[in-house]
């Protein structure tokens, strides 16, 4: 009853505000020519969204690179924003306390955005303080129909967020896009990750995680070891090796701790890491999270599993030629036995 009650406060304040702080935007466009500055609100957070979008970066600058391209994120995606050489400025967002919004929403505005991009399709109250405050001359959104302050949007729809991305910059000018992901990389990285291998000895490698957002796409420690001795024996010629979680290490030293002949890189510190082992791999095992996408951005042959629910993976899936084994509500109700990899 309580979770009920709070559920339809916070609804009631969500539609308070919404009325408060979506104000009509004026209707405008711009010329392609026209477009100097450009600002990206991705403070979300997820690596894997990072990966779906990362042409769009290198595509802007590879037409007009004269455009500024900024973007608004946190400390958890700050490293890869950072790398990437096509955008100019990164600004961290501390806390998503309406004090920092404020703080850097005035900051933002006095650059005089040209263009602002917003592809998340759930709006807090805050999102919408944050977004006046910038002020930007064009305000583009997906699904954001029911939204007065975007003045550019592509409705709601059951394409791949690759082909949003895409459609949105084709409507502000861009021309013959490329959507292959830009999968960032670390010289550092890779020389320990070379380093480590040549160290075991590996020739022929499976990188595997065994960990996506949420319980749901999490394996637990049975299932974990019975995907294992399922690659053991479908891979013999391969050795094995887990990708670090931060998350859910203790989860996975049991993993490690009741599994044989299987490696394990106990220095790794960022995403960087991972996507080094998984450029030294020639399979990649994961449900879906960002690993799935690394895999496939470099080409790799990857075996995911996705629930069954269409509408996410019509919107996230990877495609390509790659293994795709689908579960009902939790991904520990696979059955290996019955599952060919």
């Amino acid at each position: 009853m309580y979770r009920k009650i709070r559920a339809r406060i916070k609804e009631f304040e969500r539609e308070i505000g919404k009325l408060i702080l979506d104000k009509r935007k004026k209707e405008r466009d711009i010329n392609f020519e026209n477009i100097k500055k450009m600002l990206f609100i991705r403070y979300d957070g997820k690596i894997g969204d990072y990966m779906v979008s990362s042409f769009v970066y290198r595509e802007i600058k590879k037409q007009r690179p004269d455009i500024q391209i900024d973007v608004v994120g946190i400390a958890k995606n700050e490293s890869l924003f950072l790398k990437n050489k096509n955008i100019n400025n990164f600004y961290k967002l501390k806390k998503t306390k309406y004090r920092y919004l404020c703080s850097l929403g005035k900051k933002l505005r006095a650059l005089n955005y040209d263009v602002l991009i917003d592809p998340t399709e759930t709006l807090k109250n805050k999102d919408l303080f944050f977004i006046r405050e910038i002020n930007a001359k064009i305000n583009y959104g997906y699904a954001k129909e029911n939204y007065k302050i975007f003045n550019k949007n592509i409705e709601k729809n059951n394409e791949h967020m690759q082909t949003v991305y895409a459609r949105i910059l084709e409507s502000l000018g861009f021309e013959n896009i490329e959507i292959s992901y830009d999968i960032p990389e670390d010289d550092n990285s890779d020389k320990k990750i070379e380093d480590y291998l040549k160290a075991n000895n590996v020739r022929k490698l499976i990188a595997v995680n065994l960990f996506g957002a949420g319980k749901t796409r999490k394996f637990n420690l049975e299932k974990s070891l019975e995907l294992l001795m399922k690659l053991n024996q479908s891979y013999p010629e391969y050795r094995i090796i887990l990708l670090d979680s931060p998350r859910d290490r203790e989860a996975l030293y049991k993993v490690i701790e009741a599994s044989n002949n299987i490696l394990y890189y106990n220095e790794s510190e960022t995403i960087f890491d991972s996507t080094a082992i998984i450029k030294k791999s020639e399979i990649v095992v994961s449900p879906d999270t960002s690993i799935v996408h690394i895999g496939a951005g470099l080409k790799k042959k990857v075996i995911a599993f996705y629930s069954t629910n269409k509408g996410n993976f019509d919107k996230w899936g990877i495609g390509g030629e790659n293994k795709i084994i689908r579960y009902d509500k939790d991904i520990n109700e696979i059955d290996f036995n019955k599952e060919n990899i």
